[in-house]
């Protein structure tokens, strides 16, 4: 957002002046973005964005078929039917990408080339969000063709991640891959951590894993 309004500013746009913002916020409670969208949507205004995460796009998405979307980036917008193609959107959704499910398999031999011997590569997802479902598809092959063995751990909550990365390491895990999405990244931080204190290898989607967001 902090960029977005910059950038706003730049071409005259100012908040509170010749326009204004209505923030919602699901605090990392996917359970509560239909409701949000639902009342975003009753407020009719004249464009809605949605924040990060493909979940946070279709839940407004499903709620109106009329006023226009925009996402601010995606793992794979078409692929999760946001769009029809990246080219041609369609609809009254449209948006950014950077089409983060084709990196997975490069991010996996990244952390490959960090491990000597035959690793085994734990991959942190939560199975509720639909960019991991995808991009979880795409390190499976990677691996496949790489003849890496991998641990899929699906975590849901804090908590859940916590146990599932202590499990993995006591299993044998060499190294995890961290698929980004709300959760993951809303608890960045201590997932770098906790990485760290089990000794595992690393790579994530975004550098704020590394530390605070600036």
């Amino acid at each position: 957002m902090k960029a977005l309004l910059e950038r706003l500013h730049e071409l005259g746009y100012a908040d509170g002046d010749n326009m204004m913002f209505e923030y919602r916020s699901a605090d990392g409670r996917p359970e509560r973005l239909t409701p949000l969208a639902m009342d975003l949507v009753r407020a009719k205004p004249d464009i809605l964005i949605a924040g990060f995460g493909t979940l946070t796009a279709q839940a407004l998405k499903a709620s109106t078929t009329s006023l226009p979307i925009v996402f601010t980036n995606l793992g794979d917008p078409v692929g999760a039917g946001l769009v029809a193609s990246l080219s041609h959107p369609g609809g009254n959704v449209t948006g950014l990408t950077d089409q983060a499910t084709e990196l997975q398999g490069k991010r996996l031999q990244l952390l490959e080339n960090l491990i000597p011997g035959e690793p085994v590569i734990a991959v942190l997802m939560n199975p509720d969000t639909s960019f991991t479902a995808l991009a979880v598809r795409d390190v499976r092959a990677a691996a496949e063709a790489a003849h890496i063995r991998l641990d899929v751990l699906e975590a849901r909550t804090a908590d859940e991640v916590s146990v599932k990365m202590v499990a993995a390491s006591k299993a044998g895990a060499s190294g995890v891959l961290v698929l980004e999405d709300p959760l993951t990244f809303a608890i960045r931080l201590k997932i770098a951590d906790l990485a760290a204190k089990l000794r595992l290898p690393a790579v994530y989607g975004y550098r704020e894993f590394a530390g605070p967001a600036g």
